[in-house]
């Protein structure tokens, strides 16, 4: 067996913490756990102070934070101890703008295999939301910068900043994102959906644009994005898109967006397309409608057709979809 560190043994007693009651012993006992020279027992303290809202402790995870910067960040890998110290120090609303901007413009790259990485993605999205807490008056500008980070989920944080700081700006810069695109398609999805969340009458005529001359994934995050606003001209514009454009990828793609319109039109479509289309489109319309199929009226029509249908593939998807649904 090998032999237990001092890490293993100060991992053990913060452990024994994340489920303790707060009080003077706890509290001190993760005081500290923050004071650790291990990045993974500061890690682990942190998590438990924010669980047990020791906000009396905002200086020792301050402190903990600097002190994983310069000659010892080699002791943070992966960022794990300073990216929790600012998720506690955010949730407490003590995170102070010197830090968060450090944090929002960290890089710090790691040796994989052939080459190296920057794990610092986290903590910058988490910086930058901090900066939006607090009201930073240029928190805008970190937020463009970090739409062309390299981490997805620091490219997300900046959307989700820019729709959350608004204005003419914020828009303008979703939009730019928009149309110059993203390695993810999601990312230009969550950019129209913010657009139209702001400013959903000025925004509509773009994210129709999005829908009817991008590219299928592109076109798709858009249709997502439209059926997210529930607004009643959505379902008539899709599927008007879903005639106009034969592929197969927006012809099965759209099935679901329609469905989260969740309508009794958008219902009748889908089970139109259940009695009336091709198998492999059948099928997706199953699935589709199991947004519907709480309803027990409505899963009888459901089930009634796929066995008036009689193919296999689609009895399949019933099967598979629906087996925890009341059959009465």
């Amino acid at each position: 067996m090998a032999k237990r560190t001092r890490m293993d043994e100060e991992l053990d007693q913060v452990a024994a913490l994340r489920h303790a009651r707060k009080d003077d012993a706890s509290v001190e006992a993760l005081r500290q756990a923050l004071a650790s020279r291990y990045s993974l027992v500061v890690e682990s303290a942190a998590i438990a102070a924010k669980a047990l809202g020791a906000t009396e402790l905002s200086d020792a995870l301050a402190g903990a934070y600097d002190r994983f910067y310069g000659r010892h960040e080699q002791d943070d890998k992966g960022c794990l101890a300073k990216t929790a110290c600012i998720v506690a120090l955010n949730t407490f609303e003590r995170s102070d703008e010197e830090r968060l901007l450090r944090g929002a413009r960290h890089i710090q790259m790691e040796p994989v295999f052939g080459g190296s990485v920057d794990v610092a993605g986290l903590l910058r999205g988490e910086c930058l939301a901090g900066l939006v807490t607090i009201g930073y008056e240029r928190a805008h500008e970190i937020a463009v910068d970090l739409l062309i980070d390299n981490e997805v989920e620091t490219r997300a944080v900046a959307v989700k900043a820019l729709e959350t700081l608004g204005g003419q700006e914020g828009l303008l810069a979703l939009r730019l994102k928009a149309l110059v695109g993203d390695k993810e398609p999601s990312i230009v999805g969550d950019c129209l959906a913010a657009m139209l969340r702001r400013a959903p009458v000025d925004s509509l005529p773009f994210v129709r644009t999005q829908l009817e001359r991008r590219s299928p994934p592109i076109a798709l995050e858009a249709a997502l994005a439209l059926a997210q606003t529930h607004r009643p001209e959505v379902l008539p514009l899709l599927l008007a898109v879903r005639s106009a454009r034969p592929d197969e990828e927006i012809q099965i793609g759209l099935l679901m967006p329609i469905a989260l319109l969740r309508t009794d039109e958008a219902y009748r479509f889908l089970m139109e397309v259940l009695a009336s289309e091709r198998a492999y489109a059948a099928t997706e319309a199953v699935k589709a409608l199991r947004l519907y199929a709480d309803d027990p009226i409505r899963r009888s029509e459901i089930q009634t057709e796929v066995e008036r249908r009689s193919e296999a593939s689609i009895r399949r998807m019933f099967e598979l979809r629906y087996r925890d649904t009341d059959a009465e």
